[in-house]
């Protein structure tokens, strides 16, 4: 009985055996593809390459993709496979590589398989310049249109690629671009005693319009500039005065500061000396009025540089002098309503002193109702009448003569009025005229309201001059328009002109000026002046370089914080980067150290940025 049961085994075994064979010859040769072989370069980790397909002749189950080793496995590291999708397990650069190949292996449940290497093809995308640079960043002040400041370079890492450089921020257009050269503008008028330095923000662009951007703080030097625009305060003396009288104050305008000494290169024949800023008499005995009324003198201004400003005056001599003895008003009467600036009358004086020329002065305007244009008393303001109507009004005359000599006089005014059939709105006010920068669109500014002389009913208010957009008018309230206009920085007001118009058409424009109150903005950028650390140089409390905060605001304080210090390596004393401790490099010493640093503004607002210091060995 065993032996039929092994025969009959055995006789199946080969029927199997015979049919596995017969079904081997038919089969399908095994197979294994990948959808996508090309890699775009810069493309993120777990970039989709491209999926696998298989055929395995006697395969069973599921079929699984592995990378395995084998020929064509050299850069399996780079990759990994999730399911049937080929994914990158890093980043790739053409200019580095070109090409990778990988081995992977197809094996269904039961163990059946099939393997192919594969060749992926890296293929290159424009890249925009980096590493962005200008060689110099300090102009003198004064410098002409086309004057070097610095050179700029970029690296860009597609060969052959050109590059053009464009400035995006260059305020007031004091900079342009030459080629590659960062130079003066024409008209920049650069100043360093009205502006040390300024931001300009330069774009390399390659062939392709891939580009990179970056800021530069240019820096305007300080050059000696000669005194300009010497005056001379007083220039008038009397004859009979004694050596050393006071004669005027010379003043002198020097942009870069410091004290002046004064000179005289002409002296008028010694007639007049120098103490201090002052002139003064030097030899009184050739003084003489009926001889010569003038004299000319010459002046030399020399600032501490030795540069220096000659200027020339006149030197009045003055007779010895009476004061004037009457004043004459040959109207004094008012019609109203008269326009601004009507005549009610003439000035004239009487003198002693045969030739004596007037000066008239209003020691009592009435409220401001009158002035003097010359030697005519004229009306100012009309409506200052309306407020404050009086039958007469008493008004005070000062005449002068030429040597200073004085007389004054009261003369009553006598006025008339006869009312306007309408008047325009008067008393244009706004209630309060400053905002905040940056302030959201409808942020109520002020109340605006008018009076109307001829009607109980309020004028309506409208905005003639909105400030470029800034602001609207929301009823009789004034509100922001355009908050992201409103910068404290760029401009610290900002004018706005209302209209008040009553019911018959008539209407008054009156112009405010709207400050914009400063708010504190975080710093923008930190720089550091060196990165470079000398082996030479490597001891405790070694300053590496210096840090510079950008901020908005103007005259920001700044505080610097290492938050990350290389170990221990290095810490900042004020707005100094130093070595903290150079026993801490000979343990770990590298070529390049990355560190983080944090700046504070005066209220506390931070901006963080890392740099990296170069060790050279």
């Amino acid at each position: 009985m065993s032996s039929l049961w092994f025969k009959k085994q055995s006789n199946t075994k080969m029927t199997t055996q015979l049919r596995l064979e017969h079904f081997e010859e038919r089969a399908l040769p095994a197979s294994l593809s990948l959808t996508g072989t090309t890699i775009a370069e810069n493309q993120y980790v777990g970039y989709l390459v491209g999926n696998f397909n298989s055929s395995i002749p006697l395969g069973i189950g599921y079929t699984s993709y592995q990378l395995v080793s084998g020929a064509g496995d050299t850069n399996n590291n780079n990759f990994f496979i999730a399911g049937d999708q080929l994914r990158t397990a890093q980043m790739f650069d053409f200019e580095t590589t070109t090409s990778q190949s990988i081995r992977v292996r197809a094996q269904a449940s039961n163990g059946q398989f099939v393997e192919n290497n594969f060749n992926l093809s890296i293929t290159n995308v424009n890249e925009p310049p980096t590493n962005l640079a200008l060689s110099n960043t300090s102009v003198n002040e004064n410098s002409v249109a086309g004057t070097l400041i610095g050179l700029l370079s970029s690296v860009d890492p597609d060969a052959g690629d050109t590059t053009t450089y464009t400035l995006t921020t260059n305020p007031g257009n004091r900079f342009q671009i030459n080629g590659d050269r960062l130079e003066v503008a024409a008209g920049a008028n650069l100043n360093f005693e009205g502006q040390q330095n300024f931001y300009v923000s330069v774009r390399a662009v390659d062939a392709l319009g891939a580009y990179t951007e970056r800021g530069f703080l240019i820096n305007i030097l300080n050059v000696n500039e000669p005194p300009t625009n010497t005056g001379l305060v007083g220039n008038t003396v009397q004859e009979g005065s004694p050596a050393g009288a006071y004669v005027g104050t010379l003043v002198t305008y020097d942009e870069d500061g410091g004290p002046i000494t004064y000179v005289l290169t002409d002296d008028a024949g010694g007639r007049f000396a120098i103490s201090g800023s002052s002139l003064v008499v030097g030899n009184p005995s050739l003084i003489d009025f009926e001889t010569a009324t003038s004299h000319s003198i010459t002046v030399r201004a020399i600032d501490n540089g030795g540069l220096y400003h000659d200027a020339t005056f006149t030197i009045h001599v003055t007779n010895r002098n009476e004061a004037p003895t009457d004043i004459v008003l040959d109207n004094a009467s008012v019609s109203l309503p008269a326009s601004a600036g009507a005549l009610v009358g003439n000035l004239s004086a009487s003198d002693p002193d045969a030739g004596a020329t007037f000066n008239y002065i209003l020691v009592n305007n009435a409220g401001g109702k009158f002035q003097i244009s010359g030697n005519q008393l004229r009306i100012t303001n009309t409506e200052l009448f309306l407020y404050d109507l009086h039958p007469t009004y008493d008004v005070t005359v000062m005449v002068q003569d030429q040597g200073g000599m004085s007389y004054q006089e009261t003369f009553t005014i006598s006025v008339s009025y006869t009312p306007p059939s309408n008047q325009a709105p008067t008393n244009i006010t706004l209630t309060s005229n400053s905002i905040p920068e940056n302030s959201p669109n409808g942020q109520f500014v002020g109340y605006v309201s008018a009076v109307d002389p001829d009607s109980y009913v309020a004028p309506v208010i409208s905005l003639q001059d909105d400030a470029g957009g800034r602001f609207a008018m929301n009823g009789n309230n004034l509100v922001v328009a355009n908050g992201a206009l409103l910068n404290y920085e760029a401009n610290s007001s900002h004018q706005v002109t209302i209209r008040a118009t009553d019911a018959q058409g008539a209407y008054t424009d009156q112009t405010f000026t709207i400050q914009v109150t400063n708010v504190n903005e975080a710093p923008t950028d930190i720089l550091l002046d060196n990165t470079d650390l000398p082996f030479p140089s490597l001891a405790n409390d070694y300053v590496v370089g210096t840090f510079t905060a950008l901020d908005p605001d103007l005259g920001d304080s700044a505080q610097f914080i290492l938050t990350n210090n290389a170990g221990g390596k290095f810490k900042v004393v004020g707005n100094q980067l130093r070595v903290a401790n150079r026993d801490l490099f000979l343990w770990d010493l590298r070529s390049s150290y990355e560190i983080r640093v944090i700046v504070l503004d005066g209220s506390g607002l931070p901006f963080d940025k890392s740099f990296t210091i170069n060790f050279n060995v």
